[in-house]
């Protein structure tokens, strides 16, 4: 992938620096770069540097995560690589079955599938909500990592993603979203990073977390009193 020549550096202004977008999933490690000296042509590999690595594209394992699956990585208190390796594990086995396994099922309580109950996904997401304040709540060293801790694929806004993708047009979305930020603003400790990073840097990063799920939840909101109740929520 050729992300600059010559011509287009002279028609640029001969310029130190410019921006070459990447249409890359993942970003390169290096780049291969060639130049005269005179009459000889010069090459040089120049490794990448990243200023922010929240700006990084998550691994395609980590941004394929279904709702489901990203809650199970919450509510596990396995470390986060063992999870998803047990999850591609899963999905690899499904494909190989296919659906033989369901055709030869003789339990009738496993035929049910009960994942799509209200009561069954408030439980999820409880669970998943505890996972999420535990994972929020760890130390942090940098504003960077911060924000990858509240933007990355299994952060709170990914998860309000999921939310509002997987249960489109299903009003509970906007309640779930709403019930996040209400676990963000009481139930997680921040003193740790605000001591760390400081009150001003954390309260920056919260309050564009925060207009994320609140823009969220109101798209999902589908009647009046559940309209009332995210504005409340998010009033506070």
């Amino acid at each position: 992938m050729l992300l600059v020549d010559e011509a287009q550096w002279f028609e640029g202004g001969r310029r130190s620096s410019f921006d070459a977008p990447l249409g890359e999933s993942r970003p390169p490690s290096s780049v291969y770069v060639e130049w005269r000296k005179g009459r000889e042509k010069q090459r040089a590999v120049w490794p990448v540097n990243v200023a922010d690595a929240s700006s990084l594209p998550a691994p395609e394992e980590l941004r394929s995560l279904t709702l489901e699956e990203l809650m199970e990585v919450l509510t596990s208190a396995r470390p986060l690589h063992e999870v998803v390796r047990s999850i591609l594990r899963r999905r690899a086995q499904a494909k190989r079955v296919g659906s033989a396994s369901a055709q030869q099922e003789v339990d009738p309580h496993k035929k049910v599938d009960t994942s799509g109950f209200l009561l069954q996904r408030m439980r999820r997401l409880g669970r998943a909500l505890e996972g999420m304040r535990r994972r929020l709540q760890q130390p942090v060293h940098s504003v960077e990592a911060l924000r990858w801790r509240l933007h990355g694929p299994v952060g709170p806004l990914r998860l309000a993603d999921r939310l509002a993708t997987d249960m489109a047009g299903d009003p509970g979305a906007a309640f779930f979203i709403a019930e996040l930020a209400r676990t963000m603003r009481k139930d997680v400790d921040w003193d740790q990073a605000i001591q760390v990073l400081g009150h001003t840097a954390v309260r920056s990063e919260l309050r564009s977390a925060m207009s994320f799920l609140r823009e969220q939840a109101r798209s999902c909101a589908a009647n009046p009193e559940l309209q009332r109740y995210v504005s409340e929520v998010f009033r506070r």
